[in-house]
């Protein structure tokens, strides 16, 4: 479920960036793209632990 939420975010991201959005767009895509990478990091690192 959350990698949909997250692929949806970043989709709808470079859809704004392309219809002259841009910087919506961008910051859309690179938040939704830093939690799915946040959320990661974080559970291999408690997955070590």
């Amino acid at each position: 479920m959350a990698f949909f939420l997250g692929a949806t975010g970043m989709i709808g991201g470079l859809l704004l960036a392309g219809f002259d959005k841009s910087l919506v767009g961008l910051a859309a895509f690179f938040t939704s793209l830093a939690t799915l990478v946040g959320v990661y990091v974080y559970t291999q690192r408690k997955a070590r632990e």
